[in-house]
């Protein structure tokens, strides 16, 4: 949660420790006949300061930017310089700027590494998770993870059922979050 996010594993063993006006990410594996994936959402506990908001919805933009940037054909070194302009064009500041997702398959983490050194290029077919963490307003990581089945002229997200545009905020407690 918050600053101390940073830190990969975290595990909650204390909930006090979860204060309101804090992004908290949440890190979970999938399995599915064998083939195994890390994802990651970010939430907000409370209700959300304009700047907190704002640095998700600019997290999400630029998601959504560098989905339709994907498709067969495009090396991954030039999809990554791409994920680096957009990010400076919306004055997002990236975590990261050398590593933007992977492949998935037996192991959680597989080729292709979205790497800005990687020279090959994205094949229609190809599963990958697409990894951008951002920076909030106190440094804390927003990070989101989508996967992607990579087709001839485009993708097709495969994660999760439901829209994650706006910021999950956890008001209280209760069985649904």
């Amino acid at each position: 949660m918050g600053k101390q996010g940073r830190v990969w594993f975290t595990p909650v063993r204390d909930f006090s420790l979860l204060e309101n006006g804090n992004f908290l990410r949440v890190n979970y594996t999938h399995e599915f006949h064998g083939y195994w994936n890390l994802c990651n959402r970010t939430f907000f506990i409370g209700l959300p300061r304009y700047s907190d908001d704002s640095a998700y919805r600019l997290h999400q933009n630029l998601i959504s930017l560098c989905l339709k940037e994907l498709r067969a054909g495009i090396k991954i070194s030039d999809f990554c310089s791409e994920v680096i302009q957009h990010a400076k064009a919306l004055k997002v500041e990236l975590f990261n700027e050398n590593e933007f997702g992977h492949g998935i398959g037996l192991s959680e983490v597989e080729w292709p590494l979205l790497t800005i050194d990687n020279p090959e290029s994205f094949q229609a077919g190809m599963v990958i998770v697409l990894d951008i963490i951002s920076l909030g307003p106190n440094e804390e990581l927003i990070q989101s993870t989508e996967t992607i089945l990579i087709e001839e002229n485009g993708y097709q997200r495969l994660s999760d059922f439901r829209d994650w545009d706006d910021l999950y905020c956890i008001v209280g407690c209760r069985t649904t979050h």
